[in-house]
């Protein structure tokens, strides 16, 4: 989604396709349902993709929540004065398209008419804090491909709750790491990792040749898994 097609050639072409306004509905019906009432399941969600909103923006600060991740704040853009920074923020669903961080095109018009196109790259989650100092301090400025929060957690010194584990991959390997009192951190070499699969039962990454030294495996949705997985997967090509 979004079709590449036209959409008018789509009533001929024998393939169900999705265009903005469709609502899909999945059932399921229970062969051993409780009561007779729940023996048929429904949900329902509608397709609002095509839907990208253009917003001028006050960059005023971030706020860092109990895991570490820091978020920007901003306020409306009402006026400005000569060589204010201002900032465009862009929500475009359409434009994620990959588990990399993508990359948006826009363009600025001067008074004169003249346009100037800009690309920047889509920041869906600032990281700060103590996240961002071990990564920092950890890989420098190797490129990060995939970096994503598992459901697994992990004792790291808190007194009321355990924190979630991290992974990160570079192109040579995987960081899994936690914040807290007692910092987390274990770096696995990607070449270590090429029989790694997904469970699909219990939801979690398995890492393998080599096991973890805390982790048993990682809580990860299909998705996230699976660009995991891939990335793992050109890895071991690489090797």
């Amino acid at each position: 989604m979004p079709s590449k097609v036209d959409l008018l050639a789509l009533k001929t072409n024998q393939i169900l396709e999705i265009v903005p306004g469709d609502k899909i509905s999945v059932v399921y019906k229970d062969p051993r349902p409780i009561t007779d009432d729940k023996r048929v399941r429904e949900a329902f969600l509608s397709a609002t993709y095509a839907n990208a909103t253009l917003d001028a923006a006050l960059l005023t600060g971030y706020e860092e929540d109990s895991e570490g991740m820091r978020h920007p704040t901003y306020i409306a853009l009402r006026r400005f004065k000569p060589e204010d920074a201002i900032c465009v923020v862009i929500n475009d669903a359409d434009c994620d398209t990959s588990g990399e961080l993508d990359v948006v095109t826009f363009t600025t018009r001067t008074g004169d008419g003249e346009g100037h196109p800009q690309q920047r790259t889509a920041q869906s989650a600032r990281l700060g804090g103590a996240i961002r100092r071990l990564l920092d301090g950890t890989i420098g400025d190797a490129a990060v491909r995939c970096l994503l929060k598992s459901g697994t957690k992990i004792d790291v010194g808190g007194w009321f709750f355990k924190r979630p584990v991290w992974t990160c991959l570079t192109d040579k390997e995987m960081l899994l790491f936690a914040t807290g009192k007692r910092p987390y951190l274990e770096r696995i070499p990607l070449e270590q990792l090429g029989q790694s699969e997904y469970n699909h039962v219990t939801g979690q990454l398995v890492l393998a040749p080599v096991e973890s030294q805390r982790v048993g495996g990682l809580k990860l949705t299909p998705l996230a898994a699976l660009q995991v997985l891939s990335h793992l997967c050109r890895g071991d090509k690489q090797k």
